[in-house]
């Protein structure tokens, strides 16, 4: 026999000693949420709860999959939508100036959850947002520094995500918004040490991601000179599905965390849209592998050129080589 009650004073709890553990001031306020899309719907419902005489958000809607339902939801509550990638030098600063007592946020990315490309666009909208006393919400999938050392703004919002269900936020002091889902959700199972290892669990090694990828040149994803970050390798093979290629692979390395774009793997038709609008195709994204820095090794490398020369033969094809 269970006893159905509301334990809402252990997410409090939470974000508090976690909040402490981090040594974040007591102006500001850090509060775990039950994975990013969840996170950025209780902000926005936040906001415009405080500002509903504030009718315009801003997003850059080509740096992030989990931005489109946000737009969605802010268009159903009567706001606008401005996306912010359609905007330019002063066409994009005259936006911020013109429309600063209307605007209630921006939101962006600082790097694409997929392709781990960096956007120095967003450094520019947050500092637009600063400029002009606008709330801006930015993303992160991936970090350099520890979050006991970032510093935010009053009005910014930093919402640190890893995985579905696993997602930080640290709020400026003018973030007043209020608690509308997550207390009600079951936080017995969420252990501190559980989010402090997620915090820590981002490691970086150029070096060896570049060595690995020169090997596989043929297949290689983003330009020599990319602004990426270095957790993992991103190969796409043209020919083959990505998922196909993971189950070749699976034969010699059964406990693989390797992902793939594939549809055929997330089977969510309109998830490749934003990176369609970036200039990736469909057959770049449907082959595309990403490989955790864990499993990049000389030994997968030759794996990985075997795994595709099968799996075209099972196709009836071969593997035309750029000289």
């Amino acid at each position: 026999m269970l006893i159905n009650w509301l334990d809402s004073e252990r997410w409090y709890d939470l974000n508090e000693t976690l909040s402490k553990k981090l040594n974040r001031p007591e102006t500001e306020e850090v509060r775990v949420f039950a994975g990013l899309s969840i996170g950025l719907l209780e902000v926005l419902l936040g906001l415009i709860r405080l500002f509903p005489h504030r009718k315009l958000i801003a997003i850059d809607r080509k740096q992030s999959p989990f931005f489109e339902a946000i737009a969605i939801e802010a268009s159903k509550q009567g706001l606008k939508v401005q996306d912010l990638s359609a905007l330019q030098g002063e066409e994009l600063s005259g936006f911020f100036k013109d429309n600063k007592r209307d605007l209630l946020l921006s939101l962006c990315s600082s790097a694409d959850p997929c392709t781990s490309e960096i956007f120095d666009a967003s450094r520019d909208y947050q500092k637009l947002s600063n400029d002009h006393r606008i709330f801006c919400i930015q993303t992160h999938h991936f970090w350099e520094e520890p979050l006991d050392s970032v510093k935010i703004g009053t009005r910014e919002v930093h919402m640190f995500s890893y995985g579905a269900e696993s997602c930080i936020g640290l709020m400026g002091k003018k973030l007043q918004i209020k608690d509308v889902l997550h207390p009600a959700l079951d936080w017995s199972k969420s252990h501190l040490s559980d989010w402090i290892a997620f915090l820590s669990d981002c490691q970086q090694d150029r070096q060896k991601v570049e060595s690995f990828e020169a090997q596989l040149r043929d297949h290689k994803l983003l330009k020599d000179n990319a602004h990426r970050f270095y957790d993992r390798s991103l190969l796409s093979f043209d020919k083959v599905d990505g998922s196909f290629l993971i189950s070749e692979l699976q034969k010699k390395f059964p406990d693989t965390q390797i992902e793939t774009s594939s549809l055929c793997q997330w089977k969510t038709p309109r998830l490749w849209d934003y990176l369609l609008k970036r200039g990736f195709s469909e057959t770049q994204l449907r082959g595309l592998l990403v490989i955790p820095l864990a499993e990049v090794s000389d030994q997968l490398a030759t794996e990985l050129q075997a795994s595709y020369k099968n799996c075209l033969g099972r196709q009836g094809l071969t593997e035309s080589i750029q000289p």
